[in-house]
């Protein structure tokens, strides 16, 4: 599926951007702020004794989000299919997350977890599209 035309942000197409952008953003946000603490006031419990679970979790919501700015805003970008769109912005932002959290002491960064991360916006935005598609 090749998109319409190049995305001009200065001329957002939809004027109620802020319901599809806006919490692609938010989101984005509370997973910097959530990388950026050292330590959480709850320890979440070991499901499947890995963090994997909840790194494929979370960027599973991001790529559904993702997946509605895309759906929204389509451009071409490297002629892309919309969920390779997806998976490229969450393996870009999930690499830049890992970064970040180099830097934060008690926090170190995995390959396995933007793997982790890569694979679990890839699977949001296969289900995103999947369901958009049969629609």
């Amino acid at each position: 599926m090749r998109f319409a035309e190049p995305l001009n942000p200065l001329t957002l197409p939809n004027p109620r951007w802020w319901a599809t952008v806006l919490p692609l953003i938010l989101y984005c946000l509370v997973i910097f702020y959530f990388s950026s603490q050292t330590r959480f006031f709850v320890q979440p419990p070991e499901f499947f004794s890995s963090d994997k679970f909840y790194h494929f979790s979370e960027y599973a919501v991001l790529g559904i989000l993702t997946g509605r700015v895309i759906r929204a805003y389509p451009f071409d970008f490297l002629s892309l299919s919309p969920v390779g769109a997806v998976a490229l912005f969450c393996l870009i932002y999930g690499a830049g997350d890992e970064f970040h959290q180099w830097f934060v002491p008690g926090r170190w960064a995995t390959v396995g977890d933007v793997l982790a991360d890569t694979v679990g916006g890839w699977a949001g935005g296969k289900l995103y599209f999947s369901f958009w598609f049969k629609r």
